[in-house]
């Protein structure tokens, strides 16, 4: 694909010691992982926000939607962990709290799940 050859050449050129064009590499990597998660492509996702992540390790955009393609594979677990990162990182973010919530939720009700069916199980 075109696109992700230009994400090379310009992830090349900035590690002879461009910021700017890190930025556009990180931009690019952040857009790829939109796009990815609009399409239901979750590892694509996954590795996109990585490299955005490997770029800046503090970009709560990355760690957020990092932790909603974890979240579309239904590993809730991971997601968690992301977004609890992007909170340390940015405490005062609403959406990033209100994701929170939500996959903890999700994570109560995975488990109440499994409860009744062990219950059913050893009844």
């Amino acid at each position: 694909m075109l696109f992700n050859r230009y994400i090379e050449a310009s992830k090349a050129v900035a590690e002879e010691g461009s910021s700017k064009l890190n930025s556009v590499a990180l931009t690019c990597y952040l857009n790829t992982a939109a796009c990815k998660l609009k399409s239901l492509e979750w590892q694509d996702a996954i590795e996109n926000c990585t490299k955005a992540l490997a770029i800046d390790s503090t970009n709560t955009k990355a760690l957020y939607r990092k932790a909603q393609a974890w979240e579309g594979m239904k590993d809730y677990d991971k997601a968690l962990v992301e977004l609890q990162k992007a909170q340390d990182i940015a405490p005062q973010d609403k959406a990033i709290r209100m994701e929170v919530q939500k996959v903890k939720q999700k994570i109560k009700n995975e488990k109440e799940k499994e409860r009744a069916a062990y219950a059913k199980m050893f009844a």
